[in-house]
This record gives C-alpha cells, sequence and structure tokens, in this order.
C-alpha cells in the first residue's frame, strides 16, 4: 500500500518533467522548489534535473513520451545510478490538469537503460537536410492516397490500404 506521507523534492534523487522544450521544466523546477521552502530553487537544478534534459534536447520534443523520454535520460545521465532511489515525475498537458507523482526505480533499471543502448543509437543517427525532411513529410501525407496494391520500391513492400484509421502493408 502506498505511503500518505507528503514527500517533499529534497527527498528525490531525481525529477523527470514533461520537456516539449528544456526552459519549461526549469521553470516546473524552480515553481517546486519554491514552494518546498527553497531560497536558492537554481543550486538543484543540475543535480536534479539536468540529467533528465539530456536525451531530450537530442531528440525534440516527443510529445506525450518526453517525461519517459526524460525518465531514460536521468537514467542513463545521471552520475548515479538511481536504482532504489525515490524520483519524481511531473506531466502536465495543454489542458489545465498537471500530475506529480514518484516512483522508486527498480532494480535492473540502470542496466536495461544500457542494453538498450539508446545513447549508441542516438548517436548512430543520419542528419538529413531540410528538402529531404521535407519530402520524406510528403511521401508519409501522401501515403494514405496511394492505391492498393502499389509497391514501395525503396523498402519493398506493398501498401494494401487503411483499415481503422492504420496503414496496412504486405511483404511485397
Amino acid at each position: 500500500m502506498p505511503s500518505k506521507e507528503a514527500i517533499a523534492s529534497d527527498d528525490l534523487a531525481a525529477i523527470a518533467y514533461h520537456v516539449p522544450y528544456p526552459k519549461m521544466a526549469k521553470k516546473a523546477h524552480t515553481r517546486l522548489r519554491t514552494i518546498d521552502g527553497d531560497k536558492s530553487p537554481d543550486a538543484s537544478f543540475a543535480k536534479l534535473v539536468a540529467p533528465s534534459l539530456v536525451l531530450p534536447s537530442m531528440v525534440g520534443n516527443v510529445y506525450t513520451a518526453s517525461l519517459y523520454l526524460a525518465l531514460a535520460s536521468a537514467l542513463v545521465s545521471a552520475g548515479e545510478n538511481l536504482e532504489g532511489k525515490r524520483v519524481g515525475l511531473f506531466s502536465y498537458g495543454s489542458g489545465s490538469c498537471a500530475e506529480f507523482f514518484s516512483g522508486v526505480v527498480q532494480p535492473g533499471a540502470h542496466a536495461l537503460m544500457w542494453q538498450e543502448r539508446l545513447m549508441e543509437r542516438l548517436n548512430a543517427r543520419d542528419e538529413i537536410d531540410i528538402a529531404t525532411y521535407e519530402s520524406m513529410m510528403l511521401a508519409r501525407d501522401t501515403m494514405d492516397e496511394r492505391p492498393a496494391g502499389s509497391v514501395n520500391a525503396t523498402r519493398e513492400c506493398a501498401f494494401l490500404g487503411v483499415t481503422e484509421h492504420r496503414r496496412v502493408y504486405s511483404a511485397a
């Protein structure tokens, strides 16, 4: 059964915020620490929050997943192993609601993040120019307009059509 005791931000080993952009995390952290009576909230930002911003700064806004990308970032970027320690998670949406909750990092989480080789995968990305990106987005946007049975020559698969708002493919 979860504890009903209040947890102050001083009790947390790390804090991950929903990060559509890093300045929002900074503002949220300053507000949280001020509520907890911290006269100098910026002092804890580097230790508690900065590690959670490494991956989001590499990836950009992933909307709903941004909180969990920040958590993964904290797990791989914190200067200490967070297993067995309590972390705070703050999520908010475009409406007028937000949620702050905490959890304890379970044994094996740190190793799992490294096993998944997140940093290696991100560093292996290919940089593309704007024209290539726009071409890719145009191709994606017109995907539903392709006739069923058409073949994507670069991936050797056939587009079968759209079922329940999902693109359906088969091997060509």
